[in-house]
């Protein structure tokens, strides 16, 4: 099987657990951080097209902490949404170019994409990130690039639990015939969701 090559894009998107898993797959990962914001979607686009063809762009905001010391962290929010769009355009800019379906996959915490009371912030940019990939697949209806959303539980380390399950959501969703799976919601996360409302 020829080797895949997904750009994990956010704040700091090292989650080697998840690389380890993909790797299994055939899937190798280059990670762009967002830091500091970027907003230039020239740029950004330049940056994306020095790793060559890729296969789909995953977009994980929680990878990194927010910024504790700032009195409104509504802008941290702002700022990563910013980045989301930046690097939803600056991809789908290229596989258009490129002549090649794009696949756009976010990637959040299920608790925070639930709704979490005890962390308002986190389930504020979760609700923010939905409604853009929400919004995103609509756009993407009947062309041959797809733009969905995973959930995985967030273990007491902060890491990506069930590395093994999302690899292989994201294996499925990379394949050349997968493009009429757009503006899915799904759970990797043992069954937290079932029996929940969702925002």
């Amino acid at each position: 099987m020829s080797e895949r090559l997904l750009l994990l894009y956010g704040p700091s998107p090292d989650h080697a657990n998840l690389r380890e898993a993909l790797a299994e797959r055939h899937i190798r990962c280059v990670s762009i951080k967002t830091q500091p914001v970027q907003t230039d979607v020239e740029q950004l686009t330049a940056t994306f097209a020095s790793h060559g063809s890729f296969g789909g762009l995953a977009l994980l905001p929680f990878a990194g902490s927010f910024d504790d010391t700032s009195e409104d962290r509504s802008f941290d929010i702002s700022d990563r949404l910013g980045d989301a769009f930046a690097g939803i355009k600056a991809a789908l800019s290229l596989h258009e170019r490129n002549g090649v379906p794009g696949r756009l996959i976010s990637i959040l915490p299920a608790e925070a994409a639930m709704g979490d009371p005890n962390d308002i912030v986190g389930s504020s940019l979760a609700g923010a990130m939905l409604s853009l990939f929400r919004t995103t697949a609509l756009e993407l209806k009947g062309t041959s690039s797809s733009a969905n959303t995973l959930m995985y539980h967030r273990s007491t380390s902060g890491r990506i639990g069930e590395p093994q399950a999302l690899a292989a959501m994201i294996d499925t969703l990379l394949d050349a015939g997968s493009a009429a799976v757009n503006g899915q919601e799904i759970f990797a996360a043992g069954a937290a969701d079932v029996g929940r409302l969702r925002p």
